[in-house]
């Protein structure tokens, strides 16, 4: 909250735990806040994991399918790998329980060393470098419903 220098009182929509980066909403909005957080929702959310051990192809189709954990099923979508070894993964998920992404890496025998949040419904990180920020455009507003 420091970093974002606005006149407005702001709040954050959604969280990102210690160990992930990448992007965060701020708004002002509570309509728009509500449409980007609230599960009923089911905003995408995508993430880049760099995982500690290569996956087996085969993994990402179980994860899709959904695999259970101890509060319940997840499920990734749109996972792929982005290196040969098979060490870095895109997945998308539409669930926003406590350290998901992580715990579904760790369920399959592959932690995640890293994990960055890229994309927030109609809302892309892009290049934005770390601890900057900018405006959402009209249009991202609007592939939000707002």
């Amino acid at each position: 909250m420091d970093l974002i220098d606005v006149p407005a009182r702001i709040y954050p929509v959604g969280r990102l735990d210690i160990d992930t980066e990448g992007l965060l909403i701020f708004t002002n909005d509570g309509d728009f806040a509500e449409r980007a957080a609230h599960p009923r929702y089911e905003v995408e959310k995508t993430y880049i994991a760099h995982l500690e051990s290569p996956l087996p192809p085969a993994v990402l189709g179980q994860m899709s399918r959904g695999i259970r954990l101890s509060d319940g099923m997840a499920k990734g979508s749109n996972m792929q790998f982005l290196n040969r070894d098979r060490t870095i993964v895109e997945m998308t998920i539409h669930d926003g329980r406590n350290r998901i992404v992580r715990r579904m890496f760790e369920a399959m025998g592959a932690p995640a060393s890293k994990l960055k949040r890229i994309r927030v419904g109609s809302i892309v990180l892009g290049d934005l470098p770390t601890g900057k920020w900018r405006k959402l455009t009209d249009r991202e507003i609007q592939g939000m419903g707002g």
